[in-house]
């Protein structure tokens, strides 16, 4: 795409998470790793016009959707933001199809915008609009992760849906306060570095990587087998955990990473892990960001270090502060981490990531309207590098989407690390008063060890 310079609004600089992702993009264009894709389902009184004008609108609105990316003859790498910006939209007329014939008609038109892949000289965003009647559209929104994140996808499918309603009502859309790029990208690019190495040294000091990684070859290896196991937290526990953080004045992000590092530790035997923990990063003294799309996203590290005769508790309360006090360091690059632990760049520090998908789409939106309602919604993501990314979705229900690497963890050994995750879950909520310990072992596994042990005792 050839930029105009009369239609550029801005020249930006990438963050340090878009730096990483446009590495991975040059090294292999024919990747499709950070392909990401949305599709949902409405059904109302609309019509093909509707969509295109709200989405005509949400561009107009978020620089992020007008942003091309430059990097070939640089001393740094851009984003150009551009100041009009036609979008790429595809109309499909589906209505002739239904059932089973219809569903995968849009399940090839998925696959195929996929495989297309993007060229960041151009925005790298499209939009399928199929028509499946007269009253129900599939919006199947495909896009680079160079250009927004997950929590971002949850502003722009509320703005999209808003302006639809409003479009319908022959009223306009209030648009929210929303700062523009510069100010969050001048924040981000600050050069805190001296600071940030002083921080996640002490704070990993004497973590030993090697005992924390599910497995040896988790270092520099392409993910060529993927699988998949989801479960639905139960209603009771969902209420449980909701009230015990409000009671403790924790954040149920706290309980979920303790859990799984508790998980981790029994798994490995071990007392110290490092999981990867992905931050909004939307913590910045810029009034309006949280209404901003684009990629602020950063995966750092979280340690959960268990101490001796250590209460359940306390160790939730360890690592809720933890999560405060490392609030000043979210934005550090990965590879700074590293280097302030003065460990191989190349090296993981950690094989296991959570993603707590709170995103800011309201429960009107996703399930009931008079005029419009969303009837469906599924997400895409083409790969994962971790050996295993848990997806904790923080609806109306608690849903988790596991993705593994079949090379190195079996589907045996990951339903067993799951179930522990979730029962340890349990305890921590019913018995919090109890040490770690009596948390890893569950009764029956210390019945059973103390049997194995008597038998050993008397083999004579």
């Amino acid at each position: 795409m050839k930029v105009e310079k009369e239609n550029v609004k801005d020249i930006l600089p990438l963050t340090a998470m878009q730096k990483g992702v446009l590495f991975h993009y040059l090294s292999n264009k024919a990747d499709n790793q950070y392909t990401e894709q949305v599709e949902i389902i409405i059904e109302g009184d609309l019509l093909v016009e509707d969509i295109v004008e709200a989405w005509q609108q949400v561009i107009e609105h978020n620089e992020v959707l007008r942003s091309v990316f430059k990097w070939e003859g640089l001393s740094n790498e851009i984003q150009i933001i551009l100041k009009e910006y036609k979008p790429n939209i595809n109309f499909q007329d589906l209505s002739n199809y239904q059932g089973k014939e219809l569903g995968l008609i849009v399940e090839k038109i998925k696959k195929d915008e996929i495989a297309k892949g993007f060229d960041l000289k151009d925005v790298p965003q499209r939009l399928v609009i199929c028509r499946a009647s007269t009253r129900v559209y599939h919006l199947i929104i495909t896009h680079h992760h160079i250009l927004y994140d997950g929590w971002s996808n949850g502003i722009l499918l509320k703005e999209l849906l808003s302006v639809c309603k409003t479009l319908k009502e022959e009223r306009s859309y209030e648009w929210p306060f929303k700062s523009s790029l510069k100010p969050i990208l001048k924040y981000l690019v600050q050069d805190r570095s001296k600071d940030n190495a002083c921080y996640w040294k002490k704070y990993l000091e004497g973590y030993d990587i090697k005992k924390s990684l599910l497995s040896s070859s988790s270092n520099n290896k392409e993910i060529q087998n993927i699988g998949m196991y989801s479960i639905v937290f139960e209603e009771e526990l969902v209420k449980e955990m909701n009230m015990f953080a409000k009671e403790h004045e924790m954040t149920l992000a706290t309980l979920f990473y303790t859990a799984w590092g508790i998980a981790l530790q029994k798994k490995l035997n071990i007392e110290d892990v490092v999981l990867g923990t992905v931050v909004s990063g939307r913590n910045i003294p810029v009034l309006g960001i949280d209404q901003v799309i684009g990629m602020f996203i950063n995966t750092i590290p979280l340690r959960i270090n268990t101490q001796k005769n250590q209460t359940a508790l306390q160790l939730l309360q360890q690592i809720n502060e933890s999560l405060r006090v490392r609030n000043d360091y979210v934005h550090t690059p990965l590879n700074e981490v590293c280097k302030a632990i003065n460990c191989n760049k190349n090296t993981h520090i950690f094989d296991t990531i959570l993603i707590i998908e709170n995103y800011p789409i309201d429960e009107m939106l996703l399930l009931e309207d008079e005029k419009i309602k969303v009837v469906g919604y599924s997400s895409f993501e083409e790969k994962t590098s971790s050996a295993i990314t848990v997806g904790i979705q923080l609806f109306k229900e608690y849903h988790v989407n596991i993705k593994y690497d079949l090379d190195r963890i079996s589907e045996v050994e990951i339903k067993w690390l799951i179930d522990d995750w979730y029962n340890i879950l349990k305890k921590l909520v019913h018995n919090s008063m109890e040490s770690v310990d009596s948390i890893i072992y569950f009764k029956e596994e210390i019945e059973e060890f103390n049997i194995n042990d008597l038998e050993l005792n008397f083999d004579f």
